[in-house]
């Protein structure tokens, strides 16, 4: 066994009585490196490059994810059907049915990926953007309260096909996107879908992510 894994473990094995703990290489941009056993397999778990203080982390070998409240924890909410609404509102958010993931206090990236359909019918000149937002809930799971955009993803637009200016009657487009979000808290965010106004006053006969085509998926994973 080396001197600076020696050193190291005398220095782990002392007890903590508040005060910080240095380790320090005495060589001169001497590497630190804490190695695992791992069956008989001497692994670097983790190495701190002397020379720039560069820190690298062993990864996983198989395909788990990170414990709850650990670097990399890993939440996933699916849905592979069809979620429709008929006659949508311009400028009302639906949400995607049981699309949400509840992270908890940290440091988070949160991202979507899915598909959308866009139907229309209206007179001339009239035409509708639809967005995929990813919203933020005051209660747990999304079920009931108030939500608040914190990501719009733009799909599309969809207009009077008579026109160059404007998209086709109906459309079907993909779109993937990640937002980064500090908490302090647990907080829910859900998937939704939203068209608004572009031209004169269009009328929206359904709008649907496409869970046949490519299925849709909501999830974070923890940065810190």
């Amino acid at each position: 066994m080396n001197r600076l894994l020696l050193v190291l473990l005398a220095f782990l094995a002392l007890p903590a009585f508040g005060a910080d703990r240095v380790i320090i290489n005495p060589d001169l941009d001497g590497d630190i490196k804490i190695k695992v056993n791992d069956g008989g397999v001497i692994k670097d778990a983790i190495s701190i490059t002397g020379s720039t203080g560069a820190t690298a982390l062993l990864g996983t070998s198989t395909n788990d994810s990170a414990a709850a409240g650990y670097v990399g924890e890993y939440l996933e909410s699916t849905s592979g059907a069809n979620v429709s609404q008929a006659s949508p509102v311009l400028g009302t958010a639906y949400p995607v049915t049981d699309v949400v993931v509840s992270p908890t206090a940290g440091d988070w990236e949160i991202c979507f990926a899915a598909t959308m359909n866009m139907q229309w019918s209206s007179g001339a000149s009239t035409a509708a953007h639809c967005s995929s937002l990813i919203q933020s809930c005051s209660v747990i799971g999304c079920s009931s309260g108030t939500y608040a955009n914190v990501l719009t993803h733009s799909m599309g637009t969809v207009g009077d096909d008579s026109s160059n200016l404007f998209a086709p009657r109906a459309m079907v487009v993909s779109g993937h996107s990640c937002i980064r979000r500090t908490l302090s808290a647990q907080t829910s965010f859900r998937l939704a879908m939203m068209c608004n106004s572009v031209s004169g006053t269009p009328v929206m006969t359904a709008v649907q992510t496409r869970g046949d085509i490519a299925g849709t998926t909501f999830y974070a994973r923890r940065l810190r």
